[in-house]
């Protein structure tokens, strides 16, 4: 039993990991239609961990100056520990330089980012990368 739990996390761990870089591809894609895109020399990624309070997991610069700073989430609603989550990580990226993108990939995720966001009054931009306009 012990074999299939572990097989059971660590193949859960890869899904997640996978949905993760599929969609920070994705935003990269959406972002190319952004002002900032143009003008971004180097782009960094960290699809597979949970970044420092100054590393998001897609960070576009020129230079040293962060021109855009984006989260990325795959969870697809949130509840109890996902909505706790979501509320550090919107602090986190109101912290940081540049144009902020919060990704989501749901419309519920999407309304509950767009509700904290507003009322935090964070300058942060929520896409779902779910909807038709993404």
């Amino acid at each position: 039993m012990k074999l299939l739990q572990q097989f059971r996390s660590q193949s859960y761990e890869l899904l997640n990991q996978l949905q993760h870089e599929f969609l920070i591809i994705r935003a990269l894609d959406w972002l190319k239609e952004r002002p900032a895109y143009g003008r971004v020399t180097r782009w960094t990624w960290h699809p597979t961990s949970t970044g420092t309070a100054t590393e998001p997991d897609l960070l576009g610069c020129r230079g040293e100056v962060a021109l855009i700073s984006a989260e990325i989430t795959t969870s697809a609603n949130p509840d109890g520990v996902i909505d706790q989550r979501m509320r550090r990580t919107l602090h986190k990226l109101a912290n940081m330089s540049g144009e902020r993108f919060y990704f989501v990939a749901s419309a519920t995720m999407a309304a509950r980012a767009t509700t904290k966001v507003g009322k935090a009054n964070y300058p942060i931009t929520v896409v779902n990368l779910n909807s038709d306009m993404a």
